[in-house]
């Protein structure tokens, strides 16, 4: 059998601009893929599980099989998208209907890293969605703080001091000094993070699903 390349490498690097945006959008829409994909396996095996003494779980294993190369086909087409380069679909064993099919399913080793991709992308994109959310939201909440951190600073108890303070920065000038320089710095560093962590998510995924 012939492997499927989904996603031509493109001629020219692509802008810093559009690349940022790439993966924030790659690293924001795991996060609900991945609990989807989580949700719909993990019921699929325990319900098989605990079905395989009557033998209904054998078909119904072999459908979340299924279930995991569909989510596979999904997270291939994305890493394709955001690298920029072709992700190869392994060879599956040859489909049947009846129980020697389901048998053929259950022999075959790619569907069964499917199924180990779509439980263990959870994990991976809390992370790889926490950074990408933390880092946007720093550098956000810190640039314009100037502008509105008198009225923050004025909701608080007249016993809250934030960090600054307690290291010593008491005006409110220095404090939003601290806070813009402390924002661009995130706003610099954010290229090269967001670039960073989707680049360790893509080979996790490659490592399991593509043919290599």
């Amino acid at each position: 059998m012939t492997t499927t390349t989904y996603v031509e490498a493109p001629s020219q690097p692509m802008p810093w601009l559009q690349r940022l945006r790439n993966d924030t959008v790659f690293l924001l829409t795991g996060f609900p893929i991945a609990i989807a994909s989580f949700t719909v396996l993990v019921t699929g095996v325990s319900a098989s599980a605990g079905l395989l003494i009557t033998l209904i779980g054998v078909p119904l294993l072999v459908a979340t099989l299924y279930a995991a190369r569909g989510f596979a086909w999904a997270e291939r087409r994305r890493i394709g998208w955001i690298s920029g380069t072709s992700a190869d679909a392994p060879v599956y064993r040859s489909w049947s209907r009846g129980p020697l099919g389901w048998l053929e399913t259950l022999r075959d080793k790619q569907s069964w890293l499917d199924l180990a991709h779509g439980l263990l992308l959870l994990p991976v994109t809390i992370v790889s969605w926490t950074v990408a959310v933390t880092w946007w939201l720093l550098a956000l909440f810190s640039i314009p703080w100037p502008l509105y951190g008198h009225a923050i600073e004025s909701g608080n108890d007249s016993g809250s001091r934030d960090v600054l303070r307690h290291i010593g920065v008491d005006s409110y000038a220095g404090r939003s000094i601290c806070y813009v320089v402390f924002g661009l710095v995130m706003l610099v560093t954010l290229p090269f993070v967001l670039r960073a962590t989707t680049a360790v998510q893509v080979r996790i995924t490659r490592s399991l699903l593509a043919d290599q």
